[in-house]
């Protein structure tokens, strides 16, 4: 996402102005100089879905694409991946927020919690 011919087409496409980046020449020299021009918050431990919940939809899909492999191509509860438009609708009933299974309640509460443990780790490492 930092290379100059992606920051180029962000730029020309108009993304790039909703990028949070640093200001104020914060990460211009230091030990954090390295990450001048990136965007902050790149940190899996603090994104549920980055940390653990996409892998549970993936799992979930994956499942249900297994269970149903015996029913016939014509029957609607088949679950394919076998196009990616199919893999798209299988994706969308997973996910679904009234019908779908993935990811669960208590996993997303669980892995909510597990962002406010890292929170704290992080703020009594002095962010290190």
């Amino acid at each position: 996402m930092t290379c100059a011919e992606t920051i180029k087409w962000m730029k020309e496409k108009g993304y790039y102005k909703h990028w949070l980046l640093p200001e104020m020449h914060l990460n211009s020299c230091g030990p954090t100089a390295r990450y001048k021009g990136r965007p902050v918050g790149d940190s899996p431990e603090l994104m549920p879905l980055d940390s653990t919940l996409n892998k549970d939809v993936d799992d979930a899909v994956n499942m249900h694409v297994a269970y149903t492999s015996h029913m016939s191509k014509d029957d609607p509860r088949q679950f394919s991946m076998a196009t990616p438009k199919k893999g798209l609708e299988a994706f969308k009933r997973i996910y679904d927020p009234i019908t779908g299974t993935a990811p669960s309640s208590k996993r997303i509460i669980t892995d909510c919690y597990r962002f406010l443990a890292a929170l704290h780790v992080i703020a009594n490492a002095k962010g290190g």
